[in-house]
């Protein structure tokens, strides 16, 4: 509005500077009808080139969401709000059960604790002679020990094999080599260390990196 007032007071003095030059050339009609056409003219002018209305340049904003739906949009899911997860609990690995039959593979070997028979040392303490049998399953020649363990336990105390052998059975065994695919059997002897009544025998790894390395048993009765 304010550009259109400039245009029309601009029209105004040109009008009134053409009735100025009008009475001094004295021709006031003619001046007069010039003037008026050019007030005119300068007036069409200054009003077709006028700015447009400012709302066109604006940037609209959607009033059909309210301010409070917005706030309350953004308050209901805050950022603070976390989600609670399930906790899952580790699944504890169990600890493997001794085979009750005596036999099993650990690692790349089968093992198999075959029976026992009643004898004594050469000090005449109560012993026993346990026989063994393996496979080597492996790809080169292996002996059952240091690879495999051996031990008997009475009234849960290891049994000690003696210096000089049982009956002729020494633990001679444990050490004979064997190719891969055979399978071998031995007998080694044990001193007592009670008149306890049972005896249990377990074959193991001898070194595993395993937290529940694998165990072959088997327990026996004793009559003495």
């Amino acid at each position: 509005m304010m550009f259109v007032g400039v245009i029309g007071l601009i029209a105004f003095l040109v009008f009134l500077v053409l009735m100025i030059i009008a009475s001094i050339k004295k021709k006031p009609k003619k001046m007069l009808f010039i003037g008026l056409i050019a007030s005119i003219v300068v007036f069409g002018i200054g009003v077709s080139v006028s700015p447009t209305n400012n709302n066109n340049n604006k940037v609209s904003i959607p009033t059909d969401t309210p301010s409070s739906t917005i706030v309350a949009q953004l308050t209901d899911s805050p950022s603070g709000t976390s989600t609670v997860e399930p906790t899952v609990e580790p699944t504890a690995k169990p600890t493997p059960e001794p085979t009750p039959d005596g036999e099993g593979d650990i690692g790349k070997f089968h093992v198999a604790i075959k029976d026992i028979a009643m004898s004594q040392d050469y000090e005449g303490n109560n012993a026993v002679i346990v026989t063994y049998e393996w496979t080597n399953n492996d790809t080169t020649t292996k002996s059952f020990w240091p690879t495999l363990e051996a031990q008997v336990f009475q009234n849960g105390i290891e049994c000690k094999t003696p210096i000089m052998k049982i009956d002729g059975v020494g633990s001679d065994g444990l050490y004979t080599e064997i190719k891969p695919g055979v399978t071998y059997e031995f007998k080694v002897g044990y001193t007592l260390d009670s008149d306890y009544s049972e005896i249990e025998v377990e074959i193991k790894e001898m070194f595993s990196f395993s937290s529940n390395p694998p165990v072959v048993s088997k327990t026996f009765e004793l009559q003495f």
